[in-house]
């Protein structure tokens, strides 16, 4: 009776378990071209649309919440070297975990995460706004690509380390802010990195704002500014960008960008 007890108890705890809900996925992609630059006869090997390996999960933890987690690995496939594109780190194998390094925890309160995590000005605004998704060979170097150039102004950061991030969405407006540590074991601003974004989207029509601080200020405070809009008609969706911002050495940059896709 004892063994049949010990049993019964085991498959009980197996069975709350399994429960739980939760799930963990492994994704990433691999892709390189050989190619010609325009205008030189100089041919090479590039890695296009950022080469990457990553797990992500998330957990049921009742009540309408749950927990969730993103690595992702970025790296350069005809290499093997740890980062992106061509080394954007100073210390390439110090960010295994380039593309993302993050924890948090959802519900109906929104979403609240930690660690290294895209800004919420460019998923908010500049990566929707842009007809190639920061993709292909249009993003060249990352910090340097023709995305970087328009969408960001040449000023916003793609990915802030040491981040707090909160996200909100419900009846097609959303909202997203995050903050960053100005120091840690790879950075030192002189400011602590800021930014926000606002939404709205309702059949075809789609607005977005973003605002940033990078943390970098010198003559001035680095920050920038992108609004976008974008209208599907079918047959053609169309999209406008308008970015300012200033440098941390207060220049003025201005971008646009009309898309039709």
């Amino acid at each position: 009776m004892k063994k049949s007890l010990i049993v019964l108890a085991a498959l009980g705890a197996f069975a709350s378990v399994a429960s739980a809900q939760s799930s963990v996925t492994l994704y990433g992609r691999v892709d390189l071209s050989v190619n010609k630059a325009a205008g030189t006869n100089q041919k090479g090997m590039t890695n296009g649309s950022g080469s990457r390996f990553g797990v992500r999960g998330v957990e049921d933890l009742g009540g309408g919440m749950s927990a969730f987690f993103n690595l992702e690995h970025r790296f350069n496939a005809d290499t093997g070297v740890s980062g992106e594109g061509n080394p954007l780190a100073a210390v390439p194998a110090a960010r295994f975990w380039f593309g993302r390094s993050i924890v948090g925890l959802q519900g109906g309160f929104g979403k609240v995460t930690l660690g290294r995590e895209y800004t919420t000005s460019f998923l908010g605004s500049q990566l929707i706004a842009d007809p190639w998704g920061w993709d292909t060979v249009v993003s060249a170097t990352p910090g340097a690509g023709l995305n970087q150039t328009i969408t960001s102004v040449g000023i916003g950061r793609v990915r802030n380390d040491s981040t707090l991030t909160y996200n909100f969405a419900a009846s097609g407006f959303s909202f997203a802010a995050q903050v960053a540590e100005a120091t840690d074991a790879i950075n030192n601003f002189q400011k602590k990195p800021m930014n926000f974004s606002v939404g709205y989207s309702a059949g075809p029509l789609a607005l977005a704002l973003g605002y940033e601080k990078t943390g970098l200020v010198a003559a001035a405070a680095a920050k920038v500014l992108t609004v976008n809009g974008s209208f599907d008609l079918g047959v053609v969706k169309l999209g406008a960008l308008i970015g300012k911002g200033t440098t941390a050495a207060d220049a003025s940059n201005k971008s646009y960008l009309l898309t039709a896709v």
